[in-house]
């Protein structure tokens, strides 16, 4: 069961995070608000996942991928899963918190 959840999870990797949505999905949507961005909660949530289930490598890719994003295009609501350009609301405080619990682990 773990195996199969990381499989999936790494399904919906990019160069910048976690997708929402797998990117070669039909539903994929860039700007598709849960189908398709990268968004902080997500992001952290799935790292402490793999963190639990003894997948430290994964969640530390994942954690310093999501760092990288942070640090080229701000603490927005969400960002796009394939250029790494923020979307939506261009500041917020979760984004900006699940940065600093990501570097942590870093």
């Amino acid at each position: 069961l773990r195996e199969s959840l990381k499989s999936g999870i790494e399904g919906h990797l990019t160069e910048w995070g976690l997708a929402t949505e797998r990117t070669d999905s039909p539903k994929y949507d860039s700007n598709g608000y849960w189908r398709g961005p990268i968004w902080g909660p997500s992001t952290v949530i799935a790292v402490t996942g793999l963190e639990k289930c003894g997948y430290h490598e994964l969640a530390k890719e994942i954690a310093a991928r999501f760092s990288s994003l942070c640090d080229k295009s701000g603490f927005a609501e969400n960002y796009d899963a394939l250029t790494g350009d923020s979307l939506c609301d261009p500041a917020y405080t979760w984004t900006a918190s699940a940065y600093l619990l990501l570097l942590e682990r870093l």
